[in-house]
């Protein structure tokens, strides 16, 4: 199965992905459930690299494995994916949000003030 060169790299782009990420992705999205090997197959990347693509994978969500001999995975459901990936996101930048707030409160800001407040004039090039 030749996976759209296009597609790839939506992925990439959307999801956060690097290369080998997406073609195993996007493999195993098509192949519905499959061994590394037969991942390795679809998605051209190397099956050397294939194991640690799908741990990453996992470990961010996107595939689970199902246990036994061989161990077999299968991919999460897109729409599942970018939920968690929203959650993740509203996450961080409530976070994010929470530490500017607190950084309104500290000595250096007090000093960033000082220093606008100062107005000192710029060098100016002859």
């Amino acid at each position: 199965m030749a996976i759209n060169k296009e597609l790839i790299n939506k992925v990439r782009a959307d999801f956060g992905l690097n290369i080998y990420e997406a073609k195993v992705w996007l493999a195993l999205l098509a192949k519905g459930i499959a061994t590394a090997g037969e991942i390795a197959e679809i998605s051209g990347v190397p099956r050397s690299r294939t194991y640690d693509v799908l741990e990453s994978l996992e470990r961010d969500g996107f595939t689970i494995p199902k246990l036994g001999k061989p161990i077999k995975y299968i991919a999460i459901k897109p729409e599942l994916v970018i939920e968690r990936i929203k959650r993740n996101v509203e996450t961080n930048s409530n976070s994010r949000i929470e530490l500017l707030n607190r950084v309104k409160e500290t000595d250096e800001y007090k000093e960033l003030l000082k220093l606008h407040n100062s107005r000192i004039e710029p060098v100016q090039r002859e």
